[in-house]
């Protein structure tokens, strides 16, 4: 997904989420890129616009959240009809697929001994029966108890707009304090007309010839 990038939206892709083993701020990767910050959050906007449109290219629809911790989960709801071993194995397209395109930023390889340093892990592995993943609206164990919410594709973009200089100080805004009022309104962006479930024969099919 990443090769539709220009070279400078993927240097700042890469600093920003710590592809290279260390995440960068906005200000770091100006004065790098010698730019302004305006310039870098924009150019990171469009990235980012960028890596959905690639998800839309094969005709999914993915939800999003925030990790509660510095990070995002993003969902893809399917029409209830395939094995654990079926969803595996595309997961395991998608990320043989990425690996393709970006051998020198991912790794298959899943013992972290013996991954190249700096690389991301695709672990398509983790897709399968009894594997685990943060619920919806749970708290996490850590300082101020933060809560993995569901998320607005606008927020996402938005995000890239502020100042903030990390993440993980941008999502810890949604906290078991604040976050029961939210429950009701923020439903909706990962449950009801929001979970449409997708057919995976149909993205299968644009894949052969989209990720070619």
């Amino acid at each position: 997904m990443l090769a539709t990038l220009t070279p400078r939206e993927l240097a700042i892709i890469r600093g920003r989420y710590g592809f290279d083993g260390e995440q960068r701020s906005l200000g770091d990767l100006a004065a790098e890129l010698c730019v302004s910050t305006e310039r870098v959050r924009q150019i990171e906007q469009v990235a980012m616009r960028k890596l959905r449109e690639t998800l839309g290219e094969i005709g999914l629809q993915p939800l999003v959240k925030s990790s509660g911790g510095s990070g995002l989960h993003v969902a893809i709801p399917l029409t209830p009809r395939y094995s654990y071993e079926f969803c595996k194995g595309f997961a395991e397209l998608v990320a043989r697929t990425l690996n393709g395109r970006l051998p020198a930023l991912t790794t298959l390889q899943r013992s972290p001994a013996k991954r190249p340093a700096g690389t991301v892990y695709l672990d398509y592995v983790q897709v399968g029966k009894g594997k685990t993943l943060v619920a919806p609206f749970s708290v996490r164990a850590r300082a101020k108890a933060p809560v993995s919410m569901p998320l607005g594709w606008d927020e996402v973009e938005a995000m890239t707009r502020k100042r903030a200089k990390d993440t993980e100080g941008e999502f810890a805004r949604f906290t078991l304090k604040n976050a029961p009022p939210l429950m009701k309104e923020r439903a909706a962006l990962w449950g009801g007309k929001a979970w449409k479930e997708q057919p995976l024969e149909a993205a299968l099919k644009k894949a052969r010839q989209a990720w070619q």
